[in-house]
């Protein structure tokens, strides 16, 4: 529990101050657990609630603690805070009134990272991309197909960049998969294509705490196929309702960030191993041509190289393999480190130990394809 009591703090500390605080228990440390207990004893806005876990020794992940959050939440807006962040004291005051004046289905704003290996906050660009595309004025609405080949990589998966009307989640049924990693994309995703009004806020408004060791994303080695579930989901729901043709730019240089964001941070090969077959698995559904199209558009240079690797290893005279050699995987997983490596070392120094990390897992991964003989 070392950042819950900072969290709740900032939470309390809000300048507006009708909400309310729903705290899921999913196998929370006892001391966890007993510090929820003592602060809803003097503020009645707290209140701690039960996973749907019987077993309580057993974390179920998150997407299922807070999806009974979603189910017992009477606000009008609904906003899911990781337990180790840090709200800007006027968050909720500008998110409630800013929804408010424009009568929008979803507030997307931008955020700090708190570095806890550098002890610092830091401004990033990847908070808030695309602002010549997309207004972020938070005035001027927009949908998903206002700039469909970057409407994924603006709103982002991840819950706490966004605040929801509740009347969203409930006309669409919104929910969290049943993942450890990646569970919150039906949840992000799926609610930005349906809404009907979205804005965008530039003012950071969260402190974002990354390297902090408390979090699923922590080892993602543990669930190698999360990610990969989580796209088929997403993939098989924007077909099912007739948008994967015009968002599939956006979704495959979305597909593409997860795979190098992700896949280098395994600490087994093995895991590596079974995450690219479920890929080539996945890939059978999407067409050469989509890679290609995400490719070459303009906006996703950051990810051509991820996407000339899938279009290498994985396709073969426009269909996917069915089958391909661990030298092969190995090859691609060259590509998705050299991708994560370059883009760790453009970063502030307190990035270096990533940094370092990645370089160690190339030399590996280059020994490996050189003792198969293939040539760098």
């Amino acid at each position: 529990m070392p950042y819950l009591r900072e969290c709740l703090a900032s939470v309390q500390a809000q300048r507006y101050t009708n909400f309310e605080v729903l705290c899921i228990d999913d196998a929370s440390p006892d001391d966890a657990r007993a510090y929820v207990e003592l602060l809803q004893r003097s503020d009645p806005r707290i209140k701690l609630l039960n996973s749907t876990n019987s077993d309580q020794q057993k974390n179920l992940g998150p997407g299922c603690a807070r999806n009974v959050g979603l189910l017992h939440a009477q606000g009008t807006y609904i906003y899911c805070l990781d337990s180790d962040d840090i709200l800007h004291a006027r968050m909720l005051d500008t998110c409630v009134r800013t929804l408010q004046r424009t009568n929008a289905d979803m507030l997307l704003f931008n955020f700090t990272t708190y570095n806890q290996r550098g002890a610092c906050e830091l401004e990033v660009q990847w908070g808030m991309p695309y602002r010549n595309e997309l207004p972020c004025d938070a005035r001027t609405r927009f949908v998903w197909d206002t700039c469909p080949d970057v409407f994924f990589q603006c709103v982002k998966n991840v819950p706490w960049n966004k605040m929801l009307h509740k009347r969203l989640i409930e006309r669409f049924r919104a929910r969290f998969q049943q993942l450890y990693l990646t569970e919150d994309m039906m949840y992000s995703l799926t609610s930005a294509v349906c809404a009907t009004r979205i804005v965008r806020s530039a003012q950071p408004l969260l402190a974002h705490r990354e390297f902090s060791g408390t979090n699923a994303m922590s080892d993602k080695g543990k669930h190698p196929l999360d990610v990969i579930d989580a796209f088929k989901e997403l993939y098989q729901w924007l077909t099912l309702h007739k948008h994967y043709e015009a968002l599939r730019v956006s979704f495959i240089a979305w597909l593409a960030e997860a795979l190098y964001y992700n896949l280098p941070a395994y600490k087994h090969t093995d895991d590596f191993a079974r995450a690219c077959a479920a890929l080539a698995e996945f890939l059978h559904a999407i067409p050469e041509a989509d890679i290609r199209a995400a490719r070459d558009c303009t906006y996703h240079t950051s990810v051509s190289a991820v996407l000339d690797a899938l279009l290498d290893v994985f396709y073969c005279n426009g269909s996917i393999r069915h089958s391909f050699s661990d030298h092969e995987w190995l090859k691609f997983l060259l590509h998705v480190t050299n991708c994560a490596v370059q883009e760790v070392d453009s970063k502030v120094c307190e990035f270096q130990v990533e940094a370092n990390a990645l370089v160690k897992l190339l030399r590996r991964v280059r020994l490996a394809l050189h003792k198969r003989g293939l040539a760098l």
